[in-house]
C-alpha cells in the first residue's frame, strides 16, 4: 500500500524486489495502491480496497505468462488508485518527482543524529507520466522498466571525461 511513482520508485522496497527478480531473469511486477492524501498509516480506521489491484495483477500476469515480457522490458511498475471504480489503464513513463523534498536532521532515542527525508505530494505532472495518470486522471498506471539505467545518449558527449579524470 502506498504508491511507487516517478523516478522516486527506485527507493521503493516493492520496486526493489521486482528489480531483484528481474535481475535473476524472473518476469516481475511491482504493484502498489495509491492511497491518496487523506490516508495515514497510523490510523487504525483506514481500510484499503485491494480488489482492483488484484484484478489488474491477475490480468497482467496472465499476459506475461502467455506473451512473455516485451522486448527490452525487465519489469512492470503498476500503480492502482484505491478509490477508482474505473478500469482505465495508461501506459506511462516515470515522472521526474512525486514529492517536494524536505530534509530534517533529528536525534534518535540514543542521541545519534539522522536525517528524515519527506515532503509534500506533487499533484501536477506532465501527461503520459505515472504521476499524471494516477493522481490527476485516477487511472491505473503501468510503467515498463528496464534494469539498465545507463544514459547511452550521454556516453558520446562524455568521452573526454575519461581523460579529464585520469
Amino acid at each position: 500500500m502506498g504508491e511507487n511513482l516517478s523516478s522516486e520508485a527506485t527507493t521503493s522496497g516493492t520496486v526493489g524486489a521486482a528489480l531483484e527478480g528481474a535481475s535473476q531473469s524472473v518476469p516481475s511486477i511491482a504493484v502498489s495502491v495509491h492511497t491518496g492524501k487523506e490516508f495515514r498509516l497510523d490510523d487504525a480506521n483506514n481500510t484499503i480496497d485491494f480488489s482492483l489491484s488484484k484484478i489488474i495483477t491477475n490480468k497482467l500476469a496472465k499476459f506475461i505468462l502467455k506473451e512473455g515480457m516485451p522486448k527490452g522490458t525487465d519489469l512492470f511498475n503498476v500503480n492502482v488508485p484505491a478509490s477508482s471504480s474505473k478500469h482505465r489503464i495508461r501506459l506511462t513513463r516515470l515522472a521526474r518527482r512525486m514529492y517536494t523534498t524536505k530534509v530534517k536532521k533529528r536525534l534518535d532515542p540514543r542521541g545519534r543524529s539522522y536525517f528524515w527525508i519527506d515532503g509534500d505530494p506533487i499533484y501536477q505532472a506532465n501527461e503520459g507520466t505515472d504521476v499524471h495518470a494516477v493522481r490527476i486522471e485516477n487511472s491505473i498506471s503501468i510503467t515498463p522498466m528496464q534494469l539498465d539505467l545507463t544514459r547511452e545518449k550521454s556516453m558520446k558527449n562524455l568521452m573526454n571525461l575519461e581523460r579529464l579524470l585520469d
